[in-house]
């Protein structure tokens, strides 16, 4: 049974998506639990752009297996000075 996963994307990530948008994020249907990196390649988003991502507001790795029915958040690095 799929699970919907609430995906929300920050600044310059949300470039790699077609026509995400911002204010409601976008949902991604998951069969079965799936490694963060890999729901990027699934969204086109090097995982290389990906600087932290966070699962229900606590910080995760690449290697996190989100189970469906969470919230990711993905930011880039954030430059500056």
């Amino acid at each position: 049974m799929a699970h919907g996963v609430k995906i929300i994307l920050s600044s310059t990530l949300r470039g790699f998506v077609p026509d995400y948008d911002p204010h409601s994020g976008l949902e991604l249907q998951v069969e079965e639990p799936v490694l963060v990196r890999e729901l990027c390649e699934r969204l086109g988003i090097p995982w290389d752009r990906v600087k932290i991502s966070m699962v229900n507001g606590r910080k995760v790795d690449g290697d996190y297996l989100v189970q469906g029915g969470e919230r990711l958040a993905l930011f880039p690095a954030v430059g500056g000075g």
